[in-house]
């Protein structure tokens, strides 16, 4: 007797001598030929993030805008064998493009839209409603979910402060290298600025309630030009980028922190309504493009004067911080402003990631000012109240915040 027979009449025996229909312990062993049911497919609703994320979506009836992380399965092509390990940001770009391309058309087939791939690292971008949400974690190519968060933009003194022209005057002024500046845009004919943007790139959304600020309305581009702020509320980028490396014509003392440092331009914010956010993967869109010009440019430091959500502690399983991590093995030095809340057990993300550098802000007579964020999370502090710098088109104006502290801490990188 085969041994599955066996089993049956073992069964068949058992439920017969305690009176036990056999249609209802074993239904198919009344079936003269019983034929195996498909196995439904699962949901790995374990996954990190997804529960979250989904019930946010059921709440609201609405799509949410998530970051999915590929597991190694989609990297490999292989069928789900029940681990669900996140792909590693190292992952040759082959088989990251490979993957997304698959994954995108796949979602694209179950009607799922707004979907698209960051460039470079193993995550993809996606408005999904709760039951789409479903369908795009159910055959195991996705290990992790996050919110794709939203970030907001939070010199003739403040240089001397950190005793910038001490440099300047052993030679080290910036020259040959290059800072990037995540930011509104850049005013590039500025005079303060003229002649040191040397690339632009934009990264920028068109997604329910929120506008591209890329020319044309794109939603990325690397042409000349690309990083120009909107008129209206883009200030903030120029006034960064004066700080850092600005240089006034025939003036030895009013420049920014590294003078002969040249500029990278990178627009990653969105509009909405009269306000500017940025994405996080439009950011991370923007320091992928960082990642892989540093050799090209040689770019020192990557600075990014934005911030949202609070956190009292470091926030490394972010996806950020896999192509902040990528920086710092190029030694780039991303840079991050702490925030303007005034918490002193807290900064503003992304400034918890701990492979960046986080910058508080001083006043003019060097103590921590009333509204910067300070905690164990700060690795440093930089003047950032009432700093004079360029803004857009062609004019000057003071700023206060941590904004203006951190691209002294970037500009300083170039020195």
């Amino acid at each position: 007797m085969k041994q599955s027979n066996f089993f049956q009449w073992l069964l068949v025996s058992l439920c017969t001598t305690v009176g036990i229909s056999l249609t209802v312990i074993f239904p198919l062993l009344s079936q003269t030929n019983p034929i195996p049911k498909p196995i439904k497919p699962l949901n790995f609703k374990g996954i990190r993030g997804f529960s979250q994320l989904r019930l946010r979506a059921a709440q609201i009836n609405k799509p949410v805008r998530v970051i999915a992380r590929l597991s190694r399965t989609a990297l490999t092509g292989t069928p789900f064998t029940g681990s669900l390990l996140p792909a590693a940001f190292d992952t040759p770009l082959t088989q990251v493009n490979s993957a997304q391309t698959r994954i995108i058309n796949r979602l694209q087939t179950s009607k799922i839209t707004g979907s698209r791939p960051i460039a470079g690292v193993p995550l993809v971008v996606v408005e999904a409603t709760a039951k789409q949400l479903d369908q795009l974690v159910a055959n195991g190519e996705i290990a992790e979910l996050f919110e794709d968060r939203i970030s907001y933009s939070s010199l003739d003194i403040s240089v001397p402060l950190i005793r910038a022209p001490q440099a300047w005057n052993l030679g080290s002024r910036g020259g040959g290298t290059t800072v990037a500046i995540l930011d509104t845009g850049v005013q590039s004919n500025h005079p303060f600025l003229a002649g040191r943007v040397i690339e632009e790139a934009c990264y920028s959304s068109n997604t329910s309630g929120g506008t591209s600020l890329c020319p044309g309305g794109v939603e990325s581009s690397t042409a000349v030009g690309s990083a120009i702020p909107c008129v209206d509320i883009c200030q903030h980028g120029t006034h960064v980028a004066g700080i850092a490396a600005g240089r006034a014509s025939g003036s030895t003392t009013f420049n920014g922190v590294a003078p002969d440092a040249s500029i990278f331009a990178i627009q990653v914010f969105t509009r909405f309504s009269n306000q500017l956010g940025a994405f996080d993967s439009d950011i991370i869109r923007g320091l992928t493009r960082v990642r892989d010009r540093t050799t090209a440019l040689n770019i020192v430091s990557a600075n990014m004067s934005l911030g949202g959500s609070r956190f009292t502690s470091n926030c490394d399983t972010e996806p950020i911080k896999g192509v902040i991590d990528q920086l710092l093995n190029q030694r780039v030095a991303t840079v991050i402003a702490a925030g303007n809340n005034g918490w002193r057990d807290s900064v503003s993300y992304p400034g918890c990631i701990s492979s960046a550098i986080t910058v508080g802000a001083t006043t003019d007579s060097d103590t921590v000012a009333s509204y910067s964020n300070v905690s164990s999370l700060v690795d440093l502090l930089a003047p950032g109240s009432s700093i004079n710098s360029s803004i857009s088109p062609s004019g000057f104006a003071n700023y206060n915040g941590t904004s203006m502290a951190a691209p002294h801490v970037a500009g300083a990188f170039a020195v």
